[in-house]
């Protein structure tokens, strides 16, 4: 299931602390509710926007994802991670 970016405006940073790890999370419970229902998803994947975030790498990692694409080509503004479901 592709939640593609997830992000929170800087100035509402502070405000809505842990808002996209809950949104992770409740995205996860999609998916999981569709594979009871009408299809199979095993996966979450995001488009970690590297550009605008150093540090996203680090969250989506934290939150289990782990990258799909090589870190170091120098021409991505985004990476491309996956979360296992099921793990």
């Amino acid at each position: 299931m592709k939640i593609a970016k997830l992000a929170v405006d800087g100035r509402l940073s502070e405000k809505y602390n842990g808002i996209v790890s809950f949104m992770i999370y409740a995205a996860m419970g999609k998916a999981i509710d569709c594979n009871e229902d009408y299809c199979a998803a095993r996966f979450l994947t995001v488009d970690a926007d590297i550009e605008h975030d150093k540090g996203v790498i680090a969250f989506y990692e934290k939150n289990g994802f782990i990258p799909n694409a090589e870190l170091y080509n120098k021409k991505r503004t985004t990476i491309s991670m996956r979360k296992d479901i099921y793990r």
